[in-house]
């Protein structure tokens, strides 16, 4: 098989990881994906091709740029994203003078947020421990989650890579100075009777550059997951968010194509000649346009309108899927805890398995890992790091806080959840039951005593 051979798992994950980045890039984005993630409907696909009377498009193409324009793409998946590293990394600290540890001037604890930021949006993050040909110190690089294209594991070991395929782009040899072509190289390593192998082929297998011996007894290379640094594809955190968000931009097209057509009445005519059509096709509509419909039995005109009555259930259907983002957000920054077993992992749902502490250990094992490797290459003691998450009881989260609340109005989660969340953020140390006596036993404020409440 080629050296462009994928891992079987390779192409679910790749479908699934595209999702999620196309959510990240926001709305433009999204919209330029157009059918793909918002289809087009029965009725415009039937009108696709029938050309407008005005020669500008077809009567499908037309009404479906208007559907997809009106749509609103919420940018939920982004700004969890971002509160999650705020939460593990707002408050770390390096000194100033901290070591540079890979190939593009990264300090390990700049890697780390690096680092999570990948496995938040992929699942993995990919970093290999290499050294100049030429002699000079080793250093770590990191690559995108799918460069990992393909890989084998020890029979006796699921964890011990015996092959690894690295896809990389190299800027391409152009005289246009402009240019950004690039090329696909792939590199090859090989753990064979104890020794490691580097080899660098282009997409037909051809060497390009001569196969070495590296001094290590293992393939240097890690894919560090959301859950563990197995080499197999763990859940990709933000999918269930990015899902829903693709789904609540869908319904609200539905939404806003609803209340398009509840406020635009088409206008029609019956009972009249060819003649008399085209002159009221041709006077348009609106003021100072007058219609003739000439001196036929029945003729008439009138408006097609919708009664816009379902247009809170299109709503609703909306706001679910934007709660339920709100949901998997907080869990995601509160499930689990760093002594949770590996069976409670199992019990609970695949796409809720990781959880901030998951994914911190996780990136501490993995950078400590590589940074072990590191060392052994260049015959130096490593230095490893650790990552402490900023404790909610040290800075309570405002986003958190909202999320937890929109959890409990769309009921998909009890008070006691942000109750418990109150007191480890030390906002109090109330009961639950205390809290509720507070809350009903509080004095109304005015303008809710104005309203009746």
């Amino acid at each position: 098989m080629p050296v462009t051979t994928l891992h079987p798992d390779y192409a679910n994950f790749k479908k699934q990881r595209d999702r999620v980045l196309l959510c990240l890039k926001g709305q433009d984005a999204i919209k330029d994906a157009d059918q793909s993630l918002l289809p087009a409907t029965t009725g415009m696909k039937k009108n696709w091709d029938v050309p407008l009377a005005s020669g500008m498009g077809t009567v499908g193409q037309v009404t479906y740029a208007g559907y997809k324009q009106r749509a609103r793409f919420y940018a939920k998946t982004s700004q969890a994203r971002d509160n999650i590293i705020g939460v593990m990394f707002g408050e770390s600290n390096e000194a100033e003078d901290a070591e540079v540890v890979t190939n593009d001037g990264l300090t390990a604890l700049q890697l780390a947020k690096e680092a999570t930021r990948d496995i938040l949006q992929s699942g993995r993050s990919v970093l290999v421990v290499d050294a100049p040909t030429e002699g000079g110190q080793p250093y770590i690089t990191r690559y995108a989650a799918d460069a990992l294209i393909n890989w084998k594991t020890s029979p006796d070991n699921k964890n011990e890579l015996i092959l690894a395929v690295i896809s990389e782009s190299t800027g391409k040899a152009a005289a246009d100075e402009f240019s950004h072509d690039t090329e696909d190289r792939y590199r090859v390593y090989r753990l064979i009777n104890g020794a490691v192998t580097l080899g660098v082929y282009n997409e037909k297998g051809e060497e390009l550059e001569m196969g070495r011996d590296i001094a290590l007894n293992f393939i240097p290379v890690i894919a560090i997951g959301s859950i563990d640094c197995s080499p197999e594809y763990d859940p990709i955190p933000l999918l269930p968010i990015a899902e829903c968000c693709i789904s609540a931009y869908q319904k609200d097209a539905e939404y806003a194509q609803a209340r398009f057509m509840s406020a635009h009445p088409t206008p029609a005519v019956r009972g009249v000649s060819d003649t008399h059509f085209t002159g009221i096709a041709s006077a348009g509509i609106g003021s100072g346009a007058i219609w003739h419909l000439g001196d036929q039995d029945g003729a008439d005109a009138f408006f097609l309108e919708t009664s816009g009555n379902g247009l809170e259930h299109l709503k609703n259907a909306v706001d679910d899927e934007l709660r339920q983002a709100d949901y998997l957000s907080a869990r995601l920054m509160q499930a689990g805890s760093a002594a949770e077993s590996a069976q409670a992992l199992q019990i609970r749902d695949d796409s809720q398995k990781a959880s901030i502490y998951t994914i911190a250990e996780a990136v501490a094992e993995g950078l400590n890992r590589a940074i072990d490797w590191r060392a052994e290459w260049a015959n130096e003691k490593p230095d490893f790091i650790s990552i402490a998450l900023n404790k909610p009881a040290e800075q309570p989260n405002p986003q958190m806080i909202t999320s937890l609340i929109a959890g409990i109005n769309g009921d998909l989660l009890p008070r006691s959840t942000l109750y418990s969340y109150l007191r480890d953020t030390k906002m109090t140390a109330l009961s639950d039951d205390e809290i509720v006596s507070e809350i009903e036993s509080a004095p109304m404020p005015k303008a809710a005593a104005m309203n009746g409440i």
